[in-house]
């Protein structure tokens, strides 16, 4: 079960907008400085993956100032640990709506992401109906257990990554509920992340995705593994670009990230899988058609719409 790409895109905005939008600003501003001053968020800021903010931005400023990809294949994996603790966070604050990816690069230029919350911040005419304001005050208690989580980043080739080498040949039909509107198509997400090869210039800032989403991926790995007993492990997000006939025609030719759900196979930990195990989520049976919709491509894409986004601060 594939889920896939987050694009977000840049706007000009009129003075009556931006007026509007500052005013919503200060609204969830506001909410969130409630909880600050109620002691149920610290004052640290920090990414979805423990980074501190201020490496967080050097890190998309990097990107911005170079937006060649430095390797023709790029994913990111992160532990089934780390999508249980950032669904259960998202649920239990009260002002998060979802997650932002960005594209970002490391000290030494290679690909990497930043992942952080958001908040809804009013709405507007986007995608998604809404602005998504990012934020960074967690609990310290989650601040300081989500860094030591962790996260892998692969230019090679991890033998589980299997996106890299061939397409899907079984496929769910669409896994997660709450989140059915970001599910591209099986041959679609191959494609898109063989097309990274052909075109490294990245064309897109950033992705947000609901937090169902997150949800949706908590819920398919703890009952595959509390009620199944399967290996699963966690998640893995590929780098990638949308091909000219991408299911949502507002992200074709974008450059993407492709989210998979990966389990250990015959001792090889991280291999993708394309099955929803869960039965309460709708796409729970096989589906031998690879053109079905089972992966998760739909992300509101910046430069498509950029309200909220943050990174980098200048």
């Amino acid at each position: 079960m594939i889920m896939k790409k987050l694009l977000l895109g840049l706007v000009l905005i009129s003075g009556m907008i931006a007026s509007s939008c500052h005013k919503k600003g200060t609204t969830s501003k506001q909410k969130l400085q409630n909880l600050k001053d109620s002691s149920k968020l610290s004052n640290v800021r920090v990414t979805l993956t423990g980074i501190p903010y201020v490496e967080a931005d050097t890190m998309v400023s990097r990107f911005r100032k170079n937006r060649t990809s430095s390797d023709p294949i790029t994913a990111i994996w992160l532990s089934k640990d780390w999508v249980d603790a950032v669904a259960d966070l998202l649920e239990e604050e009260p002002i998060a709506d979802g997650f932002r990816i960005y594209f970002a690069k490391r000290q030494d230029g290679k690909n990497t992401v930043v992942i952080v919350s958001t908040m809804d911040d009013g709405p507007d005419n986007s995608e998604s109906g809404a602005d998504h304001l990012d934020y960074f005050s967690h609990s310290m208690q989650f601040s300081s257990a989500i860094a030591k989580l962790p996260f892998i980043e692969d230019y090679t080739g991890d033998p589980g990554a299997t996106l890299f080498t061939s397409p899907p040949t079984t496929c769910a039909t669409g896994c997660f509920p709450g989140a059915i509107n970001n599910n591209i198509k099986c041959d679609e997400a191959f494609n898109a992340v063989q097309n990274l090869k052909k075109d490294p210039l990245i064309n897109t800032n950033s992705e947000w995705f609901p937090i169902d989403l997150i949800s949706s991926l908590r819920d398919e790995l703890d009952y595959a593994a509390d009620t199944l007993n399967k290996p699963v492990d966690g998640i893995r997000i590929y780098f990638a670009k949308n091909i000219e006939s991408a299911t949502n025609q507002k992200h074709k030719n974008r450059h993407s990230f492709i989210v998979v759900t990966t389990q250990k196979v015959r001792n090889v930990p991280r291999v993708d899988y394309y099955t929803c195990y869960n039965p309460n989520n709708p796409g729970h049976k096989f589906a031998s058609d690879t053109s079905k919709f089972t992966t998760t491509d739909n992300g509101e894409q910046c430069l498509n719409n950029c309200n909220g986004a943050t990174l980098p601060a200048n």
